[in-house]
C-alpha cells in the first residue's frame, strides 16, 4: 500500500509540473494531456517491468560495458553476467510493475474521461 501511494504521490506531482507546463503554453486541454502523457510512458515501463522484457537489453549492457569503459565486468563471459544479474534480479524482485500498471490505467482513465467532456 505504501508503495502504491508513493508511485501515486511521485507521478502526482509529474502530473502537476507537465501540467503547469503545458498551460503556460495554452495547450487546449493540458490537464488531460499531462494526464495521458504520464500514464501511458507509465503503461509501458510498467508493461515491460512485469514481463522482465529489460533482459533483452543485458547483450548490449555487456557489451559496452567490457569494450568502452574502464570498469569492466568481474565475468569473462555473457553467460555468468546473465546468471549474476538473474540473481541479482531475483533478490530485489518486486510487485512496482503491478502497482504502476494500476496507476498508468487510472491516469489514462481519467484523461479519457476528461477528454470526452
Amino acid at each position: 500500500m505504501i508503495a502504491f501511494l508513493a508511485v501515486l504521490g511521485v507521478t502526482g506531482a509529474g502530473v502537476g509540473l507537465l501540467w503547469y507546463a503545458l498551460s503556460v503554453r495554452d495547450f487546449n486541454y493540458p490537464l488531460t494531456d499531462a494526464l495521458f502523457i504520464i500514464g501511458i510512458f507509465m503503461f509501458f515501463f510498467s508493461l515491460m517491468s512485469i514481463t522482465k522484457a529489460a533482459r533483452v537489453f543485458r547483450g548490449v549492457g555487456f557489451t559496452l560495458r567490457n569494450l568502452l569503459f574502464i570498469r569492466q565486468t568481474k565475468e569473462r563471459s555473457f553467460y555468468e553476467y546473465s546468471r549474476r544479474k538473474d540473481k541479482e534480479a531475483a533478490d530485489r524482485d518486486s510487485d512496482i510493475g503491478v502497482k504502476v500498471l494500476f496507476v498508468s490505467l487510472i491516469y489514462l482513465g481519467v484523461a479519457a474521461l476528461l477528454a470526452n467532456l
